[in-house]
């Protein structure tokens, strides 16, 4: 689904993959936006299937245009029987020019006078975004009380003059589209199906970080909006009541970081949240957190750099800047979730790990992940039992410079030799304690001793996986690395020993994983699938390299 920016697509398209799990359907849907309040143009994809679907496609089955600028951008990826859903008000397709050789005669035009239609139900311009959708749902064969269902919940008994009217476009854009001859609804199904029990949620990566937040006790959260990252900070205020945390939006990142070590020193757990630029401001205070040692949680929303870069897309570029940040060197931990349940599951352990060894641990993922949507079965799973105690590391003194062991000033070599040596020694501590902890430093996936090793980390996770299943014939292995400092050498190796051919796949340009597994293992790959346009993988880009490489 694609409009310009302010015409509510992403409203649209939540409502849109929603109603689809109610269906019964597995969904993944994300969302690709410019930095402009108004104009360019939003699009909202939605990739949904009776098998679980993790990851983004690159063919189009229905493309739902709000205006001519969308079809230019996406007429090129359509399905062999695509269904196109148009305002004929505002431009007429025609028959596509040039077209990729994917574009077949197959493909269903729905032209709808959107704009005419809602200016006779006395409703504003903006509510075309839900008459398109409703056309959609005739389309599909879904059934409209599941989706009104969530326009009544979307606007709030506050706004029932709202919920009839959207309502009344959405009956208005399902009855537009006459017949029943089209091609993308899946094959044997009349209506979707209802399941008796439906046990899923639909949830976005920061989503589920701050119900990770809430659920490790943290009772105090400072940030200074910069996308990906700023959902956390905008959701967690929004909960401040009922969970009973603290919540600041300070003037800058360096506050918010000075703010989140004085809280936790103070005696409480406490997190932030920011991008790459936003993270070079806090710097500083993070090495003070070091040289503390005081445990705090930072994540760090990925998006593609350097400076602002393009500030609404992804990118996994920050990996070398968050493991090596700081003059000096005290030990830190970085954790790289993969998927939307990970987010969540990660985040309970980064505030385990930092109280086991007292010092800042990283949430490290992209803006794919934070903001993209999932259909998950949303459980409490902790298995752990690092529950958490009150904070009591410093009954002593502490400050930023080098100090004894009573936290006093010190400028002594043998203090500072034997200090250093203890805090970076904490990092052992994380090899000693994954049972206690209940953490893996790496997954595995698909066939041991396979022909084919993938070797990946972060939202990659779910176009391999996607991939995989297209290929089970094929004997693929996948090691995700969900711990990237420190790395586990030993679990890695063996792995690596067990495969005949070893490839990578990073959304960065330097393969800065990769990179590091081969200065830590001496393990060499240079067979890598590179990205870095600021897109995620698709699950046809993976498909079409790991084919390749047998």
């Amino acid at each position: 689904m694609g409009a310009p920016a302010g015409a509510g697509i992403m409203t649209a398209g939540l409502l849109l993959s929603k109603t689809l799990l109610r269906t019964g359907y597995s969904v993944y849907s994300y969302q690709e936006y410019p930095s402009l309040i108004k104009g360019g143009n939003n699009s909202y994809f939605i990739n949904f299937s009776e098998k679980k679907v993790r990851s983004a496609k690159r063919e189009i089955d229905i493309l739902v245009c709000l205006d001519e600028l969308t079809w230019k951008i996406h007429e090129k990826n359509l399905s062999g029987e695509a269904v196109v859903i148009y305002n004929e008000n505002k431009f007429d397709p025609g028959q596509p020019q040039g077209a990729a050789p994917t574009i077949q005669r197959g493909i269903k035009y729905v032209g709808i006078p959107a704009s005419d239609m809602v200016k006779k139900i006395n409703a504003p311009e903006i509510t075309i975004n839900n008459l398109m959708l409703g056309a959609v749902m005739r389309i599909l064969k879904l059934d409209l009380k599941i989706l009104n269902e969530y326009v009544d919940k979307s606007f709030g008994e506050k706004h029932k003059d709202l919920i009839d009217e959207n309502i009344k476009v959405v009956k208005a854009g399902y009855n537009s589209v006459v017949g029943d001859d089209h091609p993308v609804v899946p094959k044997g199904q009349t209506g979707g199906f209802v399941p008796t029990d439906i046990n899923q949620i639909i949830i976005s990566g920061n989503e589920a970080a701050s119900l990770g937040i809430i659920a490790s006790n943290c009772r105090f959260f400072a940030a200074y909006p910069m996308t990906p990252a700023s959902a956390i900070l905008h959701y967690l205020a929004s909960k401040q009541e009922e969970s009973g945390m603290i919540v600041k939006h300070p003037e800058d990142e360096i506050a918010a970081i000075n703010m989140v070590v004085g809280a936790s020193y103070a005696g409480v757990r406490s997190a932030t949240a920011t991008s790459g630029g936003g993270y070079a401001l806090m710097v500083e205070g993070v090495g003070m957190a070091g040289m503390m040692e005081t445990p705090v949680v930072i994540f760090v929303g990925m998006r593609t750099g350097p400076s602002t870069g393009l500030p609404t897309y992804t990118g996994q570029g920050d990996l070398n800047f968050v493991v090596n940040t700081s003059h000096g060197e005290f030990p830190r931990v970085v954790l790289c979730p993969g998927d939307i349940e990970e987010m969540f599951d990660f985040t309970r352990h980064a505030f385990n790990i930092a109280d086991l060894i007292e010092t800042p641990v990283f949430i490290l993922y992209d803006k794919m992940l934070g903001e993209s949507v999932e259909s998950v079965e949303f459980k409490l799973n902790d298995k752990s039992d690092m529950s958490y105690k009150p904070y009591r590391t410093y009954k002593r003194l502490a400050n930023s410079y080098e100090h004894d062991e009573n936290g006093f000033a010190t400028e002594d070599s043998q203090i500072t030799k034997s200090q250093m040596e203890r805090r970076m020694k904490k990092i052992d501590l994380i090899f000693q304690n994954k049972e206690k902890l209940g953490f893996s430093m790496t997954n595995y996936f698909g066939k041991e001793n396979p022909d084919l090793l993938v070797i990946s980390w972060g939202s990659n996770k779910g176009a391999i996986l996607d991939a995989m299943d297209e290929l089970k014939n094929k004997s693929i292995g996948f090691l995700q690395i969900v711990c990237a400092w420190p790395l586990d050498v030993e679990a890695i190796k063996k792995h690596v020993k067990n495969a005949k051919k070893i490839v990578s796949i990073e959304c960065n340009y330097q393969g800065q994983m990769t990179n590091m597994i081969e200065a830590t293992t001496g393990v060499q790959i240079a067979n890598r699938l590179l990205k870095y346009d600021g897109r995620q993988f698709l699950k046809e880009e993976v498909s079409q390299f790991l084919i390749s490489n047998f």
